[in-house]
């Protein structure tokens, strides 16, 4: 029910559940949009494990640092949740940024592209 329900009624009448609307549209996008929080928390982990084996960093020099691995994630994933309120709409499987064409290609890159992109490399560099 929470996957269908927040869809807006007047656009997707043919999925079974749909009861939303226009906000409950963009809420369903700010929690799809937060989740990449955790792809974030990826990152701050990679570089612990890389601290801990690599650099043989022990837990006071990772005292130093655990704020910053904790906020830095939170802080992205809830900004890029909320800066993306705008441009969440229904996208016909749910509701996120509208792809190309209609989106604008500015929302796509700097809420999904940008994002990705960055947390792969900086995982696997």
């Amino acid at each position: 029910i929470f996957a269908t329900a927040p869809i807006p009624k007047e656009r997707a009448a043919w999925i079974e559940g749909a009861m939303g609307n226009e906000a409950t549209c963009k809420a369903q996008g700010f929690f799809i949009q937060l989740g990449f929080t955790s792809i974030f928390y990826n990152v701050s982990l990679a570089l612990y494990y890389y601290l801990v084996v690599v650099r043989d960093w022990k837990s006071f020099d990772l005292k130093k640092i655990g704020i910053y691995m904790h906020a830095v994630p939170i802080v992205v994933g809830f900004g890029l949740a909320f800066g993306g309120l705008p441009v969440y709409k229904w996208i016909g499987y749910g509701c996120h940024i509208t792809p190309l064409p209609e989106g604008a290609i500015w929302a796509v890159l700097l809420f999904v592209v940008m994002p990705l992109s960055i947390s792969i490399a900086l995982i696997t560099g």
